[in-house]
């Protein structure tokens, strides 16, 4: 990230010094991220008071094992607010760590629309290819279901359709051998820009077996390229069914697949959807008015 500030060291004894004085005082507020299962941030709370601490949590609690509540539930205790990245976070939060819903508030990722000109200047009735593409970027791991995906390939042999992984990750050599079989698929490894992949696709699919929010949705719906996910955690906010997008349930290869033939097949008007998802991510998940709503939390920290 080309960050327009400066970062400073905290390993530097005066950054950690200049850090303890900023959780203490009352006239500073310290913006914290994905850090509720932090031991070290658990310690250093143990030893000194903290005032105006926000804990924003945009997805790692969501590998914090049951059995090990504690120290996200002290974090939390000793924290002012906890910010959740979708309602499936803080839903999450209460049932899992047991901690105060009242405390926590759900604020939704927001993405840059820096690029929406240059990636928009077509969109599903222009991708004239004869062979449809369905894409995937993202993590090579379990929660994120490209198993099931690889596996809904199975059923499609004999269609034309190619499927596109991007990203890599601890279970890519699993995948690969899993997929060694089927010629329609192919792996292009890490992106530099997730747009640019998301341009030169018919279809993403989005089949995590679970997800604090998925960006990649949004990004999605700025390039008017429609997104088929599975029915799990963020999804259900940032896709709506029928209308921004299609949910299918998790886990389901063969319904995965059925989806899939329905939209190459025309079944389904993708049109309006990608029309309405394009606005939604515009108007309610931009940069911009994410920062506007953290502003107005800010505020309302500084004057009670």
């Amino acid at each position: 990230y080309n960050l327009p500030f400066c970062i400073h060291n905290i390993a530097k004894l005066k950054n950690f010094i200049f850090f303890i004085k900023s959780i203490i005082s009352n006239n500073t507020i310290v913006h914290l991220y994905n850090n509720l299962s932090s031991l070290k941030l658990a310690l250093l709370l143990l030893l000194i008071p903290a005032n105006k601490l926000i804990v924003h949590e945009r997805g790692t609690i969501w590998n914090q094992p049951t059995n090990k509540y504690l120290i996200p539930c002290f974090i939390a205790w000793k924290s002012t607010l906890i910010l959740a990245n979708s309602r499936a976070t803080k839903t999450m939060l209460v049932k899992k760590f047991s901690i105060i819903e009242n405390k926590i508030k759900v604020l939704h990722n927001g993405i840059s629309l820096k690029y929406k000109d240059k990636y928009i200047a077509h969109n599903i009735n222009t991708k004239k290819r004869k062979i449809f593409t369905i894409g995937f970027i993202g993590r090579l791991d379990s929660p994120k279901g490209v198993h099931v995906l690889i596996e809904s390939m199975r059923f499609l042999n004999g269609y034309d359709v190619i499927l596109k992984i991007a990203g890599d990750g601890v279970l890519e050599e699993n995948l690969r051998q899993s997929a060694s079989s089927i010629k329609s698929i192919e792996f292009i490894g890490r992106v530099n820009n997730p747009y640019s992949f998301l341009d030169k696709i018919d279809l993403l699919v989005v089949p995590s077996i679970r997800e604090p929010l998925g960006n990649v949705c949004l990004e999605a719906g700025l390039c008017k390229t429609p997104v088929l996910a599975s029915k799990s955690g963020g999804h259900i906010e940032t896709v709506v069914h029928n209308k921004t997008g299609l949910l299918y349930e998790k886990s389901s290869s063969n319904l995965l697949a059925e989806y899939i033939c329905r939209v190459m097949s025309k079944n389904i008007d993708i049109n309006p959807i990608v029309d309405v998802a394009y606005k939604e991510v515009v108007l309610e998940y931009s940069a911009s008015k994410h920062s506007d709503k953290m502003i107005s939390i800010y505020m309302k920290l500084v004057h009670g």
